[in-house]
């Protein structure tokens, strides 16, 4: 899996009633050579966009605006930097039949996103750097390194 690369997760978790439900995702990084086992970081999106407007919960959140334009995503949703960034077992990504790969986020999206993760305060900076890495090997040009 390259940076940026969109998927969906179908039956990933089970929602408050209990039924099965799939998320969408963008695989930022994974961590460094020799970890064990290893992890993917990867951020999820979610369509609640009342949860961000002012005066609501995660109003002052990080997040970013994606549309189906910036690669992958089937509707307009919301990646919230300050907290859905998660760390999954690559075999629990690369392995599992429930994952499809929908697409790939654009060069300038990624960049911009990147941006969002280097500034916030809920990342670790280990795991910044593990994305920084796999985004400089992308290719994604105007990154620094947290």
């Amino acid at each position: 899996m390259k940076a940026g690369t969109v998927f969906f997760w179908k039956d990933v978790r089970r929602d408050p009633s209990g039924r099965s439900k799939g998320r969408w995702f963008v695989y930022l990084g994974k961590t460094g050579y020799g970890s064990n086992p290893l992890l993917y970081h990867v951020a999820t999106t979610t369509t609640r966009k009342e949860h961000y407007l002012p005066g609501a919960v995660r109003a002052n959140h990080l997040c970013m605006d994606l549309r189906p334009e910036d690669g992958g995503f089937i509707e307009r949703c919301i990646l919230d930097v300050d907290q859905d960034i998660y760390s999954e077992t690559a075999a629990s990504i690369e392995e599992n039949p429930n994952v499809e790969v929908k697409g790939t986020l654009t060069s300038p999206r990624l960049g911009d996103l990147f941006s969002l993760i280097s500034s916030s305060r809920y990342i670790s900076k280990p795991v910044k750097t593990d994305i920084f890495f796999c985004l400089r090997e992308a290719g994604i040009p105007g990154i620094a390194r947290p």
